[in-house]
């Protein structure tokens, strides 16, 4: 069902992954999706930031915000239409031997694609779970 602004319904494992959220702030990372790979050869950070560019380009789920709007129970889904740059919050970086992949949580309901590459062979994938979960990564993971 889609809107005069561009609104499509949440789908029911959406609502219920953003109720969760919504209900448990504090417990909000446990509704995370996350993939770590082996890498064959090391990252190269520039190749990754331009194939990453290029996912948040093609996948729609990857730009989608949940959002609450006034007067409705459940969220609803919008698609961002910016560049990749402007509309997904996402991280590359790079974590010393024991250090934090992630540096805190998104909001409830923002688009995600977090990535991190730990030394130079392992990248972790991480998104809310109720925009990807594992065999989702694992597709993106394999392109």
């Amino acid at each position: 069902m889609t809107s005069a602004e561009g609104m499509f319904a949440a789908s029911p494992e959406q609502v219920r992954a953003w109720q969760r959220r919504a209900a448990e702030p504090e417990a909000a990372h446990a509704y995370w999706s996350e993939l770590a790979l082996t890498l064959k050869e090391p990252a190269d950070p520039a190749l990754l930031a331009r194939r990453l560019d290029a996912l948040v380009a093609r996948e729609e789920i990857v730009r989608t915000e949940l959002e609450a709007l006034a007067g409705l129970s459940e969220p609803v889904q919008r698609v961002c239409a910016a560049p990749p740059a402007t509309c997904l919050q996402r991280e590359v970086v790079t974590a010393s031997a024991g250090g934090a992949l992630f540096s805190g949580t998104l909001p409830a309901g923002a688009p995600a694609l977090q990535v991190a590459l730990a030394g130079d062979r392992t990248l972790v994938l991480r998104a809310p779970s109720s925009h990807l979960d594992g065999p989702s990564l694992r597709r993106i993971a394999r392109e």
